[in-house]
């Protein structure tokens, strides 16, 4: 019997974000080592369905996608779709799929374990996308998902998280979550999530030289989504009060702009979408994380491969990164504490910025570069086992 199956087709991983994108980069140093971790060869359609769903371009598509997620929860998949116990633990990346094959499960053997990748229910997030009619003409497909959801925690014999402090949007979507964690503690594994070493393809200097911004001046940098979620709204309001304090200060911003565009001011420069976010990051001064709500934001593990300074809100998966051990890491916990935080990394001279930039370089190689993050993959699916 082999030991572990990832349950997710190879076909399927890339380097992008989410399951997949998570899963491509344990593949990778899977293929190096002793190819310890089975994955999915063909298992026919098992996109996620509800999950990544976004809002449908006309109705007949909406209606398609609403029955197709009906399909998958109420019938399920039939139980030869998977033999699954060729394996002693089968370890799924989307609740959708421990739905959808519990039929299977039920005459499996073996450990089951689950990584939810979603910031929150996948249901809730699907549903937080949709149009306003859809939300309400589809309610009812809504609320089955989310049962759906919730009964795959149930299913699971472990449940992973990247650490316990990534739990807080569960605890604030799901009312039952704190609930069902007291009565299924035992059940909670956590396991820090990994990414590549990051480098900029264009040196700090010819970055600041195209954006016309000053080799001696302080920037500050932001990349990601524009919306509520992610603090970019806030980020606007440090950012007026910023270049106001700071006439000399920059603030370089990438991603679409939409649906919250970018201040109207010479200093805040809006690059748009990029495939090279790192090379900004290099040449700044500062990173900004001013999520209002978060997961375990893979960025910030970009931003300190890069031996950038970080300054980021105090909530979800952020908090886990509040240490006094993390000198390099800044976190604030309101407005004020994130002027003061600025100020002070302002002040520091350039022998105290490379010890804290340094610094933030050697705890990713230690805690989050991907052979740290393979070997404790395995060591933690290889404890699930035993108990």
């Amino acid at each position: 019997m082999s030991k572990f199956l990832i349950f997710m087709e190879k076909s399927l991983l890339k380097p992008v974000g989410g399951p997949a994108g998570y899963l491509y980069t344990l593949y990778q140093e899977d293929i190096k080592r002793s190819n310890q971790l089975n994955f999915l060869t063909h298992l026919g359609e098992i996109e996620d369905t509800s999950v990544a769903v976004s809002s449908s371009s006309s109705v007949k598509e909406s209606i398609i996608n609403e029955f197709r997620t009906i399909k998958h929860v109420v019938i399920g998949n039939r139980s030869e779709d998977i033999e699954s116990n060729e394996y002693a633990l089968i370890h799924f990346h989307r609740t959708s799929d421990v739905y959808k094959f519990r039929k299977s499960l039920k005459k499996y053997k073996g450990v089951v374990v689950l990584t939810s990748h979603c910031p929150t229910l996948g249901s809730i997030e699907t549903y937080n996308g949709k149009k306003r009619w859809e939300q309400i003409l589809f309610w009812p497909v809504f609320k089955l998902s989310e049962m759906a959801d919730k009964r795959s925690f149930g299913l699971a014999d472990y449940i992973v998280f990247p650490c316990e402090e990534a739990e807080e949007p569960y605890i604030h979507a799901w009312n039952g979550f704190e609930k069902f964690k007291s009565e299924n503690s035992e059940k909670f594994r956590y396991l820090l999530t990994g990414t590549n070493k990051r480098t900029a393809k264009v040196s700090r200097d010819e970055i600041r030289s195209k954006f016309n911004i000053p080799l001696d001046a302080k920037v500050i940098c932001y990349v990601g989504r524009h919306n509520e979620i992610k603090g970019y709204d806030k980020l606007e309001e440090f950012g007026i009060k910023l270049l106001e304090k700071y006439p000399d200060a920059y603030i370089l911003v990438a991603g679409k702009e939409e649906p919250i565009k970018g201040l109207n001011h010479p200093h805040w420069i809006e690059v748009g979408w990029t495939n090279d976010p790192h090379s900004l990051i290099n040449a700044s001064d500062i990173f900004v994380l001013p999520n209002r709500e978060t997961y375990f934001d893979l960025v910030l593990l970009e931003v300190l491969s890069l031996g950038t300074i970080p300054l980021i809100s105090h909530t979800g998966g952020n908090k886990y990164f509040d240490k006094d051990a993390y000198e390099g890491i800044f976190v604030y916990r309101d407005d004020e504490d994130f002027f003061r935080n600025v100020e002070n990394i302002f002040k520091l001279d350039i022998k105290q910025l490379d010890k804290l930039r340094k610094s933030n370089r050697q705890l990713f190689e230690t805690e989050f570069d991907v052979p740290v993050f393979y070997e404790n993959n395995v060591t933690m699916l290889n404890e699930c086992l035993k108990k």
